[in-house]
């Protein structure tokens, strides 16, 4: 017969000892602070759930919880989620780069005139 384990506990335990703070997990998970502080008092806590709190922290857990190794791909990362900004950011600074590769190249074939590009505004859906 197997043990039943505490998962709630399991997390907590895990939670703490990463020191990653509980808002950065809150904001990652987009949960409240009490929703992460019951799930650590409740003994089954869902294989999916338990997965996004994996993901967040870059933790594997079947190492604790075995029967989630078939589920579990979280081995490798320990980084944050990127939020929305970051991910603009990153679009804008490589959309810059592709540009500026565009222009070398067309200089490169000899054409003088530089590529134009403009950002366009994201139209709002009519309601």
């Amino acid at each position: 017969m197997k043990k039943k384990i505490h998962r709630g506990k399991v997390l907590s335990e895990v939670v703490y000892a990463s020191g990653y703070p509980i808002t950065k997990l809150r904001l990652a998970l987009n949960v409240s602070r009490s929703t992460i502080y019951n799930d650590f008092e409740r003994e089954f806590i869902p294989n999916d759930e338990i997965l996004k709190y994996g993901k967040a922290l870059g933790h594997d857990f079947s190492n604790e919880i075995p029967e989630l190794a078939e589920f579990t791909s979280i081995r490798e990362s320990k980084e944050d989620y990127l939020t929305h900004k970051d991910y603009k950011e990153k679009y804008f600074e490589l959309l810059e780069k592709h540009i500026s590769l565009l222009h070398e190249l067309n200089l490169l074939k000899g054409q003088k005139e530089p590529i134009l590009y403009k950002k366009t505004a994201i139209k709002k859906r009519p309601k």
